[in-house]
């Protein structure tokens, strides 16, 4: 271990000076810094073939961790974001990402849209990303344990429990392809979690 903490503090300026000059410039992920640290830790390479493995490693298998460099923290643009990815992904702490944001549970076939109007606001859409996984899903929908990844433009939503049993009934549904997000849609089977401001 006394070898592997050695290996660290050797490195740690290199790291710095890396990072600062933004070398490699699209990889900004604190993942990305943790994996590699653990590959210096427990592999037998020298810090040299670690180093020339990081500044030649592949950018598309990291390139779900880049952030955009001038992302914000939040929806105001006061704060630029420290970490955010296209994934959604941060290091920030969900709620906080809600800020500001009230958590509306829509009425049957209901849009966001519509939803957070009846409430006298708007449907804030790029926070519709943190709400739609199955945590949230389950602490304001109560998911009848199931939560399954859809591909509908009403989600993230729970299918109401009267819905005919192909659609599983009383479910909890996100969706992967995070483009689909949308304050929009609604299917007459579902209640939507919606992001209102």
């Amino acid at each position: 271990m006394e070898k592997a903490r050695s290996r660290f503090l050797l490195l740690r300026p290199t790291l710095c000076i890396l990072i600062a000059i933004g070398f490699p410039s699209r990889i900004s992920s604190i993942r990305f810094a943790i994996h590699n640290l653990e590959l210096l830790l427990f592999a037998k390479s020298s810090i040299v073939a670690f180093m020339w493995a990081i500044l030649m490693h592949n950018t598309e298998q990291t390139m779900h961790l880049v952030v955009h460099e001038n992302a914000y923290a939040s929806d105001f643009h006061h704060c630029f974001s420290l970490l955010s990815n296209s994934t959604g992904a941060t290091g920030l702490n969900s709620e906080a990402r809600l800020s500001g944001i009230d958590i509306v549970i829509g009425k049957q076939g209901e849009s966001c849209e519509s939803a957070c109007k009846l409430k006298g606001q708007s449907c804030v859409p790029s926070r519709l990303f943190v709400l739609n996984n199955c945590e949230f899903l389950q602490k304001y929908m109560s998911c009848n344990d199931a939560c399954l990844a859809s591909t509908g433009p009403d989600q993230p939503a729970k299918v109401v429990d009267d819905a005919p049993k192909h659609l599983n009934p009383g479910a909890c549904l996100y969706t992967q392809i995070e483009s689909m997000l949308s304050c929009d849609g609604s299917h007459q089977h579902t209640r939507r979690l919606c992001p209102c401001a």
